[in-house]
């Protein structure tokens, strides 16, 4: 038995009126149908971002331009500022991954000192008998739920928070390697 796999070459198309806007916000103008409102990046990222598995899916980023944009030594120049600005994004990740790094042993801590102060303080308000079973019952729930309560921002900071940092330096890693070809548009 004889197979192969093939795996074909995808591409992201963007359509330009200048270079300027692969990068730079541009200005958008409703009255113009050939406005932008995002970037070209921008565009990629998100196309990037809605695929299941978009390293074996895409392959390559065609920006297409007015004929007279385009010059002679325009592709080398995007390329390299499309790898100087992907480098700049996966450094900006790394920095706030390493932030998130930094902020979670303290908050893990600070919940920690909470949840012992609220599970003291609910032991203690059900062991006095100065109060009603109910008002005991009502404030000793309440210092427990507050007491976990406390556990929400370390858990979502090593649950949660850092999903998108690493998502986004893997995405920009993705989008330095991918091949980018400058095509003239009619």
């Amino acid at each position: 038995c004889f197979s192969f796999n093939i795996i074909p070459l995808f591409y992201i198309k963007i359509n330009l009126n200048n270079i300027e806007q692969l990068f730079g916000q541009p200005s958008a103008d409703p009255f113009d149908p050939k406005s932008r409102y995002i970037s070209g990046i921008d565009e990629v990222v998100e196309r990037l971002k809605l695929l299941s598995h978009p390293r074996r899916r895409e392959q390559h980023i065609v920006v297409t331009l007015p004929q007279q944009a385009i010059s002679a030594e325009l592709p080398e120049k995007t390329r390299a500022a499309l790898q100087r600005y992907c480098d700049a994004k996966i450094e900006q990740s790394q920095r706030e991954l390493n932030k998130v790094r930094r902020k979670a042993p303290r908050a893990l801590l600070y919940s920690v000192v909470i949840i012992l102060i609220g599970f003291s303080l609910s032991a203690l308000v059900l062991s006095t008998g100065l109060v009603s079973e109910t008002f005991r019952m009502i404030l000793s729930n309440g210092l427990t739920i507050f007491a976990w309560v406390a556990l929400w921002e370390p858990a979502g900071i090593y649950l949660y928070e850092w999903i998108p940092l690493t998502s986004d330096r893997r995405l920009y890693q993705l989008i330095k390697e991918l091949e980018l070809s400058i095509e003239a548009r009619p």
